[in-house]
């Protein structure tokens, strides 16, 4: 699922482009351009949904992807 619409960040959620971390070599990956964000949802037992932003746009892509990956979390308080 991609949605691309001009960005407002009305939710006040500012999704920084953190890069990931590629855990089998250590190195870091896509910083400054994308941000890569786990979901609470898990697709099945080697894999959860992400969401990924990129930086300069509104751009947001829903995927699936391994766990074994360095993404970013979102904490919520109560």
């Amino acid at each position: 699922d991609v949605i691309s619409e001009e960005a407002t960040n009305e939710s006040g959620f500012t999704g920084l482009p953190a890069g990931h971390l590629k855990t089998s070599n250590g190195a870091y990956y896509s910083m400054g351009s994308y941000g890569y964000f786990w979901s609470s949802s898990e697709y099945n037992s080697g894999n959860a949904w992400t969401r990924m932003l990129r930086y300069n746009n509104s751009y947001v892509n829903r995927t699936n992807i391994g766990k074994q990956l360095g993404f970013s979390i979102r904490c919520l308080g109560d």
